[in-house]
């Protein structure tokens, strides 16, 4: 339901405005948002939560595609930068809502250490998949490390969705025990993962990526025939450079006196 819902509704905003409409950019933007709003709490009022963000995600999805088919770039659009300015905005209000459904003075801990065996269990295999389907890409070891630490911060969809579960059940019940276990997973979840891992990115950054530099024709043979290409292997030419040396060239293949008066 969420998905056909999302993918009409995605549809839909590729069609009105019109693509010469002046307004067109603001238009779209507002009819997303419209219908992703309509899609969440529609959805929880008639009985399907969860098809709301699935109608969402869908939504966003069909509408960039039929967007990109008439110039508009996927990651660089004004709908994507209307919705980024809308993120700066909620974001700071998700976690504050999220995090003031904790009353740390009312956990227990046995509480605190299911939740914590169950954090550092996740992440481990978590980080032990990233490097594994990493296997047979153009990275080396210590690449494949930082790219499995750098997934491993997780905070978004659970302040978005660690409050849910606490809301559907009634009080002193089963259920709602367990619901405050999902929630405290959560919030352990922000708290640690989210600044250890900013915190090892910064460390190990240094240690496990290589600044790129610009290789001779000589080195890049050698590479190819000594081991696999790595990500440090690829640099951004620099064109100001590039100009200079083919300015270089020019002069060195002009005669001297039509270089005296070149310039």
């Amino acid at each position: 339901l969420g998905l056909g819902f999302g993918a009409a509704w995605g549809y839909i905003c590729s069609l009105a405005p019109e693509r010469n409409d002046p307004f067109a950019a603001p238009l779209r933007v507002l009819l997303l948002l419209a219908g992703g709003m309509g899609a969440v709490y529609g959805g929880s009022l008639v009985g399907y939560g969860g098809a709301g963000p699935l109608g969402c995600v869908a939504a966003g999805f069909v509408a960039i595609c039929m967007w990109s088919r008439i110039g508009w770039d996927v990651e660089d659009n004004p709908a994507a930068t209307a919705f980024e300015i809308f993120w700066m905005i909620f974001q700071p209000i998700l976690f504050g809502i999220t995090g003031a459904r904790v009353k740390i003075n009312e956990l227990k801990p046995e509480l605190l250490g299911l939740c914590l065996g169950v954090l550092i269990t996740a992440i481990v295999i978590r980080m032990a998949i990233t490097i594994f389907f990493s296997i047979g890409c153009k990275l080396n070891n210590k690449e494949k490390i930082f790219v499995s630490i750098a997934w491993m911060c997780k905070a978004i969809v659970q302040a978005a969705l660690g409050p849910v579960a606490l809301s559907l059940v009634p009080e002193d019940t089963d259920d709602h025990e367990a619901a405050e276990k999902i929630l405290m997973t959560c919030i352990l979840s922000i708290i640690l993962t989210a600044p250890t891992g900013a915190l090892l990115l910064t460390l190990l950054g240094p240690h496990l990526l290589t600044k790129a530099t610009m290789p001779t024709l000589k080195e890049v043979r050698m590479r190819k025939k000594s081991r696999r290409l790595s990500i440090r292997d690829l640099t951004v030419p620099d064109t100001k450079l590039r100009e200079e040396d083919e300015e270089n060239h020019r002069m060195s293949v002009v005669p001297e006196e039509t270089q005296e008066n070149y310039i």
